[in-house]
């Protein structure tokens, strides 16, 4: 005989299929669980800094990751390298936050013609860029402008010997992430800056290359999404700087990179793991011998 439940039971059987999923350790699926992290001051008028981390609860369909200038090849052997070796653990990231209905957007800056009949080429084009002042590079600006950088880029943090040549070498993104016909391809901060407000994006994750140029100041990176009220995040296991051990401050690269996110966390926006999205060890690259 076929079972009938009464609107009353049928209630309760949603409420307890909740809390059982809540009780696994998982949020909701349309919920991202973020652990952000920013460095503070110790304590008033104090020079000794304290790392802080703040859980936050963020709903997928208002997010968007943007992966940052992940091109086929750089200029830069080392950084193409190191590119190739970040870009696995890029998609499995994309793909777990795209499950929960993450807005993701390829950001390969001078790649459009590549893509121009991509669907999801077309997707960013099909809101009027209200705002073109979004279109330029954001450089310091405000209090930002009084902090030194924590590295120096004199030779453009080419690390090879010799140092490689600064060309335009890239064509498309690295075909080791996926683009679905779903998402967004763009390079434009003020296309993006329609789609956000057609779509109600109101957080953004970065991601990508270089941590140190393109994805602080790129006119869709982290300066300009701050300006435009955006609140973004740096996902700081997933990135990569340009920075020559042989220069200021004369440390390995990694701690380069380190010095970077240290400088985002303090000066920028805070930064998580990917680990918050894909429940995985955070990635890290085979020559990171840091402690």
């Amino acid at each position: 005989m076929k079972e009938v439940f009464s609107l009353k039971e049928a209630v309760v059987a949603v409420v307890l299929s909740a809390l059982l999923f809540t009780s696994c350790g998982r949020q909701p699926p349309h919920e991202l669980v973020l652990n952000l992290q920013k460095r503070l001051p110790a304590a008033a008028n104090d020079s000794a800094i304290k790392t802080v981390t703040t859980p936050q609860h963020w709903k997928a369909t208002e997010t968007a990751i943007v992966i940052c200038d992940m091109w086929d090849k750089h200029w830069c052997a080392g950084a193409t390298r190191r590119v190739v070796e970040m870009a696995p653990a890029i998609n499995d990231f994309i793909t777990a936050a795209r499950s929960k209905g993450v807005l993701i957007v390829h950001a390969p800056s001078g790649c459009m013609k590549y893509y121009e009949n991509h669907p999801a080429r077309k997707n960013a084009t099909k809101w009027h860029a209200a705002n073109t002042n979004f279109d330029v590079w954001r450089y310091k600006t405000g209090p930002e402008a009084g902090f030194q950088w924590p590295i120096d880029s004199v030779t453009q943090g080419c690390n090879d010997t010799p140092y490689c040549k600064p060309e335009d070498v890239w064509t498309k993104e690295n075909d080791l992430i996926e683009i679905k016909d779903e998402d967004i391809i763009s390079d434009s901060g003020s296309e993006l800056a329609a789609v956000y407000k057609n779509k109600g994006i109101r957080n953004v994750l970065m991601l990508g290359v270089h941590t140190n140029m393109c994805v602080i100041g790129r006119s869709f990176a982290i300066r300009s999404l701050k300006e435009q009220g955006i609140n973004v995040a740096l996902v700081r296991d997933l990135t990569d700087a340009m920075y020559d051990s042989r220069q200021w401050p004369y440390v390995s690269h990694f701690t380069g990179v380190g010095l970077v996110v240290n400088y985002i966390e303090q000066y920028l926006c805070p930064t998580v793991v990917s680990s918050d999205i894909t429940h995985k060890p955070a990635f890290r690259f085979k020559e990171d011998d840091r402690k």
